[in-house]
C-alpha cells in the first residue's frame, strides 16, 4: 500500500482539505515556510494511502492535487535538501518543473537552474518553454560531462556496452579474444548493469576485464563516463554556478547517477521529478530514486491529475494498480476510448501502433502491409536494423530476435516496405516499442495483446511497459485481444501478436 505526501498552505482551506484525508486515518504535520510567496506562509503535509485516497473520490484527489501545484513553486529552497516530484502520465511534471524553475530564478537572479533530462528531444522541449530566460539550462547528464570531459575521451574508442556488437568490438580491440555468439547477449547485459552500479561484483572473465579497462579510461561509453565522473572535482566545480539542480525521470535513476547528485547537494537544492510508474529500465540496473534514498531524507509532493486522457484509461490504471499513487482525469481533459479489438489492422484510422519488441512490431508491419496500409517506423531504429543486416556479425546486435523469428530476408523485405517517421504520426499506421513511445503520445493508440495482462499479472518490468503503452493515446485506446496461439502448421497470417522474448530491450 503506497503512502503519499502532499503539501498546502496552512489556512482557512487546510480544515476542510485536512478533513478529506482524515477521515480515512491519514494525518497532517507541518513541516516549514513557504518562502515563494508574498509571506512566509507554513505549510502542512497531509499523509495518505493511495487506496484509502481511491475510496474517497476524485474530488479528494483534485483538491490535493491543486496544493500542490500552488505550493511546489514556493518550495523552502534551503540548500542540502531533497525534493521529489511524482506525477502521472500527462499530468504537467514538465510545467510544474518549469514554474519551480522560474519562481528559483525570481528570488535568487544572480544564480541559474540546471535541469537534467533522459533525453535530447525533452532537453529541447524544455529549452523552448523557457527560451525566455537564459538562466534556465536544459541539459541531458550525459551531454554535460562529455562537456567536462572531452578533452581526455578518444572518441574512436566510444561503444556501448548495452550493444551485444559494440561489446563483441571491444572484445576484439582491447582483449584480442572473438566472444562467441551465444554469449554476447548476456556478457553486454552483465557488463552494462556493473557500469550502471559502478561496481564489478559478480563479474568474470572477459566482462570482469572490460570493466577493468573503462576503469582506466581505455574506452568509454555514457556509463563509463558517470563512473569516472564520481568523486572527480570537476564535476563538482561545473554545476557550482547553479543553485538548484533538477533531475527528471528520476524513476530510472541507477547508482551512480545518485552518487553523482549526492556529491554537491550540500551546495544545492536537489529536486527529482518521476513518475514511478514509468520504470521501464529496472534491468539496466535502474531504480526509482526513492528506493535509493532513506525515506526521512526527501519530500514527496505527489500530483494526481492528468490531462491527456480521461475517466476510462483513469479507471483502467487504477483498477490494475499500474500507477504509485490513484489518478484522475482534469477538467477539460480528452474523454479517451477504451476498445478492445481483435485485429489491428481492423483500425481503419491513423495510429500508433506499440509492441513488447521490435520483432513483434515488424511481424505486425508485415500484416499491415498486406492489408493495403502504409506503415513508418522510428528512422534511427530502421537504419540500425538495415546496418545490421549488411554486417556479417548481425546476429550479434540488438537485432537478432528479428532476425531469428523473421530471417533476415524478411526482414529486409519488410524495412525496405516501410518508411521513416519523426516525433508525429506521417503515415496511416507508426509502429513502436513501448520503450520507443515513452513521453510521447498520440491520438489513437493499439497495444499488443502481450503488453497487457487484464488479470492484473505483472512482473514488476511488464507492469511498467503497460502502464506506458495504455497512457499514450488522447482520443481512443484499442487493447488488442489475446487469442489463444495456433499450432505451428496452422499458423493464422493475421495473429495481430507474437508472444514477446525477454523483457523488451531490443
Amino acid at each position: 500500500m503506497a503512502t503519499g505526501y502532499v503539501l498546502a498552505h496552512e489556512g482557512p482551506a487546510v480544515p476542510s482539505r485536512a478533513a478529506i484525508v482524515t477521515s480515512t486515518g491519514a494525518r497532517v504535520h507541518v513541516i516549514g515556510r513557504s518562502t515563494g510567496g508574498p509571506s512566509e506562509t507554513p505549510v502542512a503535509v497531509l499523509q495518505f494511502h493511495a487506496t484509502e485516497l481511491l475510496a474517497e473520490g476524485e474530488e479528494a484527489a483534485r483538491v490535493l492535487d491543486a496544493a500542490a501545484r500552488e505550493t511546489f513553486p514556493k518550495m523552502d529552497t534551503a540548500k542540502g535538501k531533497y525534493h521529489v516530484l511524482q506525477a502521472p502520465a500527462g499530468g504537467g511534471k514538465t510545467s510544474s518543473v518549469c514554474s519551480l524553475c522560474r519562481a528559483q530564478r525570481a528570488a535568487r537572479p544572480d544564480k541559474a537552474v540546471l535541469v537534467l533530462v533522459f533525453n535530447r528531444c525533452a532537453a529541447l522541449e524544455g529549452s523552448l518553454r523557457t527560451t525566455d530566460d537564459p538562466g534556465i539550462v536544459w541539459r541531458t547528464l550525459d551531454s554535460f560531462l562529455h562537456e567536462v570531459f572531452v578533452h581526455e575521451l578518444r572518441e574512436e574508442l566510444r561503444a556501448d556496452a548495452g550493444d551485444p556488437g559494440s561489446v563483441a568490438d571491444l572484445c576484439a580491440r582491447l582483449l584480442g579474444t572473438a566472444p562467441e555468439h551465444e554469449e554476447l547477449r548476456s556478457l553486454s547485459k552483465d557488463l552494462q548493469k556493473a557500469l550502471n552500479e559502478g561496481r564489478s561484483d559478480g563479474l568474470t572473465g572477459k566482462a570482469l576485464r572490460l570493466f577493468r579497462c573503462a576503469e582506466r579510461g581505455e574506452w568509454f561509453d555514457f556509463s563509463t563516463l558517470r563512473m569516472r565522473a564520481r568523486g572527480d572535482p570537476r564535476w563538482q566545480a561545473a554545476v557550482a554556478d547553479y543553485d538548484t539542480i533538477v533531475v527528471d525521470e528520476a524513476q530510472d535513476m541507477n547508482v551512480v547517477m545518485l552518487d553523482l547528485i549526492s556529491e554537491v547537494k550540500e551546495q544545492h537544492m536537489i529536486v527529482f521529478a518521476m513518475d514511478a510508474g514509468q520504470k521501464l529500465y529496472g534491468f539496466m540496473g535502474c531504480r526509482d530514486v526513492t528506493t535509493l534514498l532513506p525515506r526521512d531524507s526527501y519530500v514527496l509532493w505527489t500530483l494526481y491529475l492528468t490531462f491527456r486522457y480521461g475517466s476510462a484509461v483513469c479507471d483502467f490504471v487504477n483498477a490494475l494498480r499500474l500507477c504509485r499513487a490513484p489518478t484522475c482525469p482534469a477538467l477539460g481533459a480528452p474523454d479517451t476510448a477504451v476498445v478492445s479489438t481483435r485485429s489491428a489492422t481492423a483500425v481503419q484510422e491513423p495510429h500508433v501502433a506499440l509492441f513488447a519488441t521490435w520483432a513483434d512490431a515488424l511481424q505486425a508491419a508485415d500484416r499491415y502491409l498486406a492489408a493495403g496500409r502504409r506503415v513508418s517506423m522510428d528512422s534511427a531504429k530502421r537504419e540500425e536494423m538495415l546496418t545490421a543486416l549488411r554486417s556479417p556479425e548481425a546476429n550479434a546486435t540488438s537485432c537478432q530476435q528479428a532476425f531469428r523469428r523473421i530471417g533476415k530476408a524478411g526482414v529486409a523485405r519488410i524495412l525496405h516496405a516501410v518508411g521513416d517517421c519523426g516525433d508525429k504520426v506521417k503515415d496511416d499506421v507508426r509502429l513502436s516499442t513501448v520503450h520507443g513511445f515513452k513521453g510521447l503520445e498520440a491520438g489513437a493508440v493499439v497495444v499488443a495483446a502481450n503488453v497487457i495482462d487484464a488479470n492484473g499479472s505483472f512482473t514488476s518490468s511488464q507492469k511498467a511497459r503497460a502502464y506506458v503503452a495504455v497512457t499514450r493515446s488522447t482520443l481512443r485506446l484499442y487493447l488488442l485481444e489475446r487469442r489463444k496461439r495456433p499450432a505451428p502448421a496452422a499458423r493464422a497470417d493475421d495473429e495481430d501478436v507474437a508472444r514477446a522474448e525477454g523483457e523488451g530491450s531490443d
